[in-house]
């Protein structure tokens, strides 16, 4: 018999405790994209769109849009970071010009990821510059970052404002 059982009960009677996703997602989008750096350029893409698609998730979180919110896992990744694209737009954080950058990288970085997971599609991608690409999703993720900062926790805003 196994005596050390004691060793696999989860901390704080049972209860598994949830990060805050407001307080990680930053962090966990800039490790992937850390990451991207380190390894090839097949894997770096499919990281890239991970980031994006954390940073994406945080500002629908953040949004007033209660049904994306309630259907956040089950967005695609096509619509998930679309529809986290217009907010930022709709609410001014991003120019137009701005905006149409990013969705062509990201669909760009759509378009490897999809080619490379499904070999049988014998869709066309563009040819994008990954030192760009990392460049974009970076700015995407600040965007993200100052959404969440001045939507879901105005206090931080304000701190950051006396600064």
């Amino acid at each position: 018999m196994d005596t050390d059982k004691d060793d696999e009960k989860p901390s704080g009677g049972g209860k598994v405790m949830k990060s805050d996703p407001e307080l990680s997602w930053n962090a966990k989008a800039n490790e992937l994209i850390e990451k991207a750096l380190q390894y090839s350029a097949d894997i770096a893409v499919i990281l890239l769109l991970s980031a994006a698609e954390i940073a994406a998730s945080a500002i629908i979180v953040c949004s007033k849009e209660r049904k994306l919110r309630t259907n956040l896992c089950r967005l695609s990744t096509k619509k998930r970071l679309n529809r986290a694209l217009s907010i930022l737009r709709r609410e001014g954080y991003v120019s137009h010009q701005e905006y149409l950058l990013i969705r062509r990288v990201l669909r760009d970085l759509r378009c490897i990821r999809n080619s490379m997971l499904h070999p049988i599609c014998v869709e066309r991608c563009s040819e994008t510059d990954l030192s760009s690409a990392i460049g974009v999703v970076k700015r995407f993720i600040a965007l993200a970052d100052r959404y969440v900062v001045e939507k879901c926790r105005p206090s931080a805003a304000a701190d950051s404002a006396i600064r």
